[in-house]
């Protein structure tokens, strides 16, 4: 793993681990990244170990209606505390290196707080992902409390106009509040809790980048991410938008020095092909990295299929358990389908295609 391979956050979990001495979770972590290049050299879809990144969708619901994206209209109950505690307890004994928590606006859950203290009582690094509009002074206590590894907040514009056309409401103020007060609250707490702000790169905001990496810099965030706008409304892909003026754009991101950025370099430069309309240019490895079970306990191999509603698994009470699934014959083809893939580059999954190269 080449520095240039690795994205900030991977970065500093790894330096914190080395630097608090935890060097039996290090050296877990880099036999599962080698046992995971043999699996898919030699062992045709099979694995000896479990995914890098597990991902529940904790809610459907939302409280923002982003054009880009269709996942509120599936009009889903939210599964009960001790059901999603139980997921969480099968991502925890198939040994997954990570968890993340999304929706949906995960927040409008109100147990969210006591999910992400379920997860991090088992020491590994776990992310939020919210829009940021309900993070008020007591919501903001009670997260530090559980204390995610990381929050990302979606913030799409360096004007109120475009972030809130391209989120669906007049939110840009209160989410730029919301950064603002977990960034300070996280320092003044000694928290080792990350806040990354995260925007989809479009033609709608390219004009205010200049603008918006000022704004994530003085909002007091711990670094910045970017991803590029795909079309998944249809079910049929998940590919970025051709944006022919965006080309050139990598280098900019590459040179910017007022915010640290999350993106690895080597993510960033292939975002010149994204703009093309070019495939991705690694085989995908989500079958081996990552795994996204959604509210309703149906499986994907990765946030394109889930996003594009392409569930590969669901899983029943009664039925084989998460683990089982992912060691069985029946997911080998799942890997060996997600290895043929190139049409994707969304940031959590190109990333790992980057740092674990098969």
């Amino acid at each position: 793993m080449g520095r240039l391979t690795l994205r900030q956050g991977t970065r500093e979990l790894l330096w914190s681990a080395l630097h608090d001495g935890r060097l039996r979770w290090l050296s877990r972590q880099m036999g599962k990244y080698v046992a995971i290049q043999h699996a898919s050299r030699f062992l045709k879809g099979g694995t000896t170990v479990g995914p890098l990144m597990g991902v529940i969708v904790v809610v459907n619901r939302c409280n923002s209606r982003c054009p880009m994206c269709d996942i509120p209209s599936r009009q889903e109950q939210d599964v009960p505390t001790t059901e999603m505690k139980s997921l969480i307890d099968e991502f925890l004994a198939l040994k997954t290196s990570g968890l993340g928590f999304t929706g949906g606006e995960p927040l409008l859950r109100r147990d969210i707080f006591e999910l992400i203290s379920h997860a991090r009582r088992a020491s590994i690094p776990v992310t939020l992902n919210t829009n940021g509009l309900l993070l008020d002074e007591e919501r903001i206590e009670k997260l530090l409390q559980a204390g995610p590894t990381n929050v990302n907040i979606s913030l799409d514009g360096g004007s109120a106009a475009t972030h809130d056309r391209l989120r669906g409401g007049p939110f840009f103020d209160r989410t730029l509040k919301a950064i603002q007060q977990l960034s300070t609250a996280a320092r003044q707490a000694r928290s080792q809790t990350r806040v990354t702000v995260v925007t989809v790169l479009s033609e709608e905001n390219i004009d205010e980048l200049p603008r918006l990496v000022d704004i994530v810099a003085d909002s007091g965030a711990h670094r910045w991410g970017v991803m590029p706008l795909h079309n998944t409304r249809d079910g049929t892909a998940c590919a970025p938008l051709p944006a022919p003026r965006m080309q050139g754009l990598s280098k900019w991101l590459t040179q910017q020095k007022r915010i640290e950025i999350d993106n690895s370099p080597s993510y960033l430069a292939s975002l010149e092909d994204a703009w093309k309309g070019s495939p991705f240019p690694r085989r995908c490895n989500a079958g081996f990295t990552s795994l996204f079970v959604d509210s309703n306990r149906r499986v994907y191999p990765c946030l394109g299929y889930y996003m594009m509603g392409r569930s590969v698994h669901r899983l029943e009470h009664d039925g084989p358990s998460l683990s089982q699934l992912w060691y069985s014959e029946a997911y080998r083809a799942v890997r060996q389908e997600t290895l043929r893939c190139r049409q994707c580059y969304l940031n959590c999954q190109a990333e790992l295609n980057f740092m674990v190269r098969i």
